[in-house]
């Protein structure tokens, strides 16, 4: 597998894992600073697209005020796209959210890079995947960790490697 690659070569093979997909319902979780984001509002087919992070504190221990003035950012950056929601919440909530305004499974393409932990992990893609329409795509970053890992080879059965094993994806049957 290699050591996993670099950010930015990471974003441009999920924008070209989305775009090969040609997804009109987008959902990312775990934005942090919406570099993602922004790549994958540039997709031609995109009709909405919802980005859901916390922006907890805790994570990587920057600190409140520094994970507030990227939310910030983020959520500046998003109001001048119509087509964008994005919701300041914990994953899970923003599933049951989702839910509540888009009943049925019509999300195309799903992205996570939200908590890591085995935990996490699984109760992210637990949370999504009825959201997920057949056929849609679920991905995420950092299979390199052990518990994303264990995770994924848990709940997504026969998914891909790409990006010299940093980027995961799944197809929904």
């Amino acid at each position: 597998m290699g050591k996993p690659c670099n950010a930015a070569t990471y974003r441009k093979a999920t924008y070209d894992l989305a775009l090969a997909h040609s997804p009109k319902f987008i959902v990312e979780v775990g934005v942090y600073a919406g570099a993602l984001s922004q790549m994958l509002a540039e997709l031609p087919t995109r009709e909405a697209q919802w980005i859901v992070d916390s922006w907890k504190g805790d994570y990587c221990k920057f600190g409140q005020p520094h994970m507030d003035n990227i939310a910030t950012a983020v959520l500046d950056w998003a109001a001048t796209d119509e087509k964008i929601r994005c919701w300041r919440m914990d994953s899970k909530d923003g599933a049951k959210a989702f839910a509540e305004q888009n009943p049925g499974a019509c999300i195309d393409f799903w992205h996570t890079d939200g908590d890591h932990s085995l935990a996490g992990i699984m109760g992210d893609i637990t949370a999504w995947m009825p959201l997920v329409r057949s056929g849609g795509i679920m991905s995420g970053d950092n299979f390199e960790i052990p518990e994303v890992a264990k995770g994924v080879r848990k709940l997504c059965p026969g998914f891909k490697l790409l990006a010299n094993g940093r980027l995961w994806a799944w197809t929904k049957p």
